[in-house]
């Protein structure tokens, strides 16, 4: 960074990222790791309120995720009534398939997805923030306030081309060319992750959250006293308990099958270079960190046909829709265990955090007229 004052970012993140992480919160301290290696002050708020305590404003704001519209609402709000520029990452799930989704569920029988996101984040509200500061934001609806955002919004930094088409059908047509910079995720595994000492001795691997948004259940059921061995990873949705009991009572009943419960970093690769496949089947899904480092380290993917990650590829990549039949799901693990099929991730996306804080630092010192970073 060029010298001169030392610009302070504000990120704004939704306030349970702090006892449920995800891959915004994960995404927004990488960033802050490299942003004060190259000189600037970075602060992290997960809450409205931490604003109002606030004494000096920062140079750039940095809102997140178009499921929080009623919090990035008053984030929003803020900026512009302080004048300050913000940028927005929208990670859109493209509305057909949260419509699907929620269609199938109960509420969906008389409400509206919209309608349904505006109930229960006023109900949130109540119960669990027990607060009424954002009772004003419920005279809009998420679309509204999710057009807004990125209509006025400085910079939009979405993951992909194909979250940016979706963005244009979903929200709104109206966002030139000129203020939109494609930020991807990057692969936290460079070069591979290292020598692979490992025979591939796991046939599937599926890591995420156990929760029916995740098709978990479904996938479990599929491969239960197959020839298959599927290993499971990742950390139990605490809204979804039933659920969670469900599909650890088919893990227990088949041998072919194991859940290891939530890994870190190391584990997750470990288990990548150990697998053939990786598969992933949900319903909300946008540029999976999982589908890109499992592929970078040797795993066949099979991806969501919900997720925007396909111009990542150099060959397209199998995909399922997130309602596809078990019968679907094995004809694409045989599939995916051919000989042929060898997909690769482009070498545009293949950078690592460093080069992808870069970029994104290149879009704030234009925002604030400052020379470009250093690769």
């Amino acid at each position: 960074m060029s010298g001169g004052k030392q610009a302070e970012i504000l990120f704004c993140l939704r306030r349970d990222a702090p006892e449920k992480p995800g891959g915004d919160s994960g995404k927004v301290y990488k960033y802050k790791r490299h942003l004060e290696a190259k000189g600037f002050l970075v602060t992290v708020v997960t809450d409205p309120r931490e604003l109002d305590i606030r004494k000096t404003k920062p140079d750039v704001m940095h809102m997140f995720n178009m499921q929080t519209p009623y919090e990035n609402y008053r984030y929003l709000n803020w900026a512009l009534s302080k004048k300050i520029p913000f940028c927005f990452s929208p990670i859109h799930h493209e509305k057909k398939y949260m419509e699907q989704y929620f269609r199938g569920g109960f509420f969906g029988k008389f409400l509206g997805y919209d309608a349904y996101l505006m109930l229960t984040s006023f109900a949130k509200e109540f119960i669990k923030f027990k607060s009424l500061r954002n009772v004003l934001a419920y005279g809009s609806t998420p679309l509204g306030i999710n057009k807004k955002l990125v209509e006025r919004s400085s910079r939009i930094f979405p993951l992909s081309e194909s979250e940016l088409v979706n963005i244009r059908g979903d929200v709104t047509d109206r966002l030139p060319s000129s203020k939109v910079k494609v930020i991807p995720n990057a692969l936290t595994f460079g070069n591979g992750g290292g020598t692979n000492p490992a025979p591939r001795d796991i046939d599937v691997m599926v890591v995420g959250r156990i929760e029916p948004r995740k098709n978990i259940l479904k996938i479990a059921e599929t491969f239960k006293g197959t020839q298959y061995r599927v290993v499971f990873a990742g950390k139990e949705n605490s809204n979804h308990k039933k659920y969670c009991e469900k599909f650890k009572e088919i893990i227990k009943a088949s041998s072919n099958l194991e859940y290891l419960g939530e890994l870190n970093q190391d584990q997750l690769c470990y288990h990548y270079k150990r697998s053939k496949i990786n598969l992933s089947n949900s319903w909300f899904e946008v540029v999976s960190q999982v589908d890109l480092e499992a592929t970078s380290l040797g795993c066949k993917p099979i991806v969501s046909a919900a997720s925007a990650l396909f111009d990542y590829f150099s060959s397209p990549p199998l995909r399922l829709e997130p309602d596809c039949s078990q019968a679907d799901i094995l004809e694409c693990v045989e599939n995916a265990l051919k000989d042929d099929y060898q997909p690769r991730l482009k070498n545009a996306f293949s950078n690592d955090w460093e080069g992808v804080t870069n970029i994104l630092i290149n879009e704030y010192n234009a925002l604030l007229g400052r020379k470009e970073a250093q690769a």
